[in-house]
């Protein structure tokens, strides 16, 4: 725009020159031709301004993980004038507020024309998202003189997670195993009396009730009901080592994805789940009926973050181990900063008879030091006989075809 006005204005300053060359008030012609042009064309900026209209849009997006969205600002010309050029400036800002991609798109609005300007951008990554009409430009018939309209118009994107085939879920049986053995220690020890039905053959001699069999003369079982359900506490670790911003991201994507394909698969299989994670120092539980809407979470859920300390992973860890709820004896923790703290918190969880599971998220290509520290303390596990699972992905979730 600064280079076509300086040519701009070296040409009117050209035109002038006839005059002193010719010593007439003919030579002043082409001067008084282009800068009568040159209001004319700053005149009609101005009523083209005055003209267009920015159509109310909609500023809720929703779309999935490698998902293409299409962004549509509604632009209408209410005058009978042509708008020979105009330019609409969009920007996207990602889930850390950071700006990361700009685009400008130019067009013609024919007289009375309504016209929908669409951008179509692609989201690798989960999230909450901004984006921005920056300005609108509208520019005269010269081209040169322009009025810029600004705009506080912004797009709120919600990028929510893909949901992998639950029936292909790699680690079902294993899960299945520690439910059912979780189950047979509250039958053991949680089951409470609920009357009693006449004795078969099989029943345990200690549970006839003796009393009763007295009065009805023949034998009479207690009868016990248990309390206890399949149920699998998942627990979402948001504080990462600090990658570069791809491999931070992916990890992001795997942790959200992999607690969510294992709830599904948990209600697919009938068993009680939660996501539990900590936000402002309060534990927050997600439990979906469904997986249909995951917008509420995701824009509920904080982002991923190197920082140490601003998640209380170890509140989290802490309240399951000292708990004694019967129901979520499988306790799953996804996360991507495998510390020694973790490791202690994983074993107190096994010797407090729980059921610890650890997925464990790596970028794919990483060599950071943290990454190899990791990996190292996986050995730990192995001595307690705690399940884990390094992946990359949730693909790698699924069973191999």
């Amino acid at each position: 725009m600064k280079h076509k006005m300086f040519t701009y204005l070296l040409l009117l300053g050209s035109s002038i020159l006839p005059a002193f060359f010719t010593n007439s008030i003919y030579g002043y012609l082409p001067f008084l031709f282009l800068l009568f042009l040159s209001i004319i064309s700053a005149l009609y900026a101005y009523l083209l301004k005055k003209c267009f209209e920015l159509i109310d849009i909609t500023d809720t997006y929703y779309c999935e993980r490698d998902k293409e969205l299409d962004f549509t600002v509604h632009m209408h010309n209410k005058s009978p004038l042509v708008y020979p050029r105009v330019e609409a400036m969009l920007y996207i800002s990602d889930i850390y507020g950071k700006e990361r991609f700009t685009q400008s798109v130019e067009y013609v609005l024919a007289p009375f024309e309504e016209k929908d300007f669409s951008l179509t951008i692609r989201f690798d990554h989960i999230g909450s998202y901004h984006a921005g009409l920056r300005c609108i430009k509208i520019y005269g018939l010269l081209g040169v003189m322009s009025h810029t309209l600004s705009s506080d118009k912004v797009f709120h994107i919600t990028v929510t997670p893909k949901i992998f085939n639950y029936e292909d879920f790699a680690c079902s049986d294993r899960i299945s195993k520690q439910n059912d053995a979780s189950l047979m220690v509250a039958w053991k020890s949680g089951m409470e009396y609920a009357g009693v039905r006449e004795y078969t053959q099989g029943d345990p001699i200690k549970n006839i009730h003796w009393n009763l069999s007295a009065h009805s003369l023949e034998y009479l079982t207690k009868k016990y009901v248990k309390h206890a359900a399949h149920g699998i506490s998942i627990l979402l670790d948001l504080q990462a080592p600090d990658y570069q911003e791809d491999a931070f991201m992916q990890i992001f994507d795997c942790i959200i994805e992999t607690a969510l394909a294992i709830a599904h698969h948990a209600k697919w299989l009938g068993h009680q789940y939660e996501i539990l994670y900590d936000k402002d120092g309060f534990t927050k539980c997600y439990a979906p009926p469904h997986f249909y809407e995951l917008g509420e979470f995701m824009n509920d859920l904080p982002n991923l973050t190197p920082e140490e300390n601003k998640y209380n992973m170890n509140k989290l860890l802490a309240e399951h181990c000292s708990g004694n709820d019967i129901n979520t004896r499988s306790i799953i923790i996804c996360t991507s900063n495998l510390n020694q703290k973790m490791i202690n918190s994983l074993v107190a969880l096994k010797s407090n008879h729980k059921n610890p599971m650890l997925y464990y998220a790596i970028p794919v290509a990483s060599n950071s030091v943290k990454k190899q520290e990791g990996l190292q303390r996986l050995g730990a596990l192995d001595e307690y006989n705690i399940p884990y699972k390094v992946i990359n992905s949730a693909v790698d979730l699924l069973k191999a075809s």
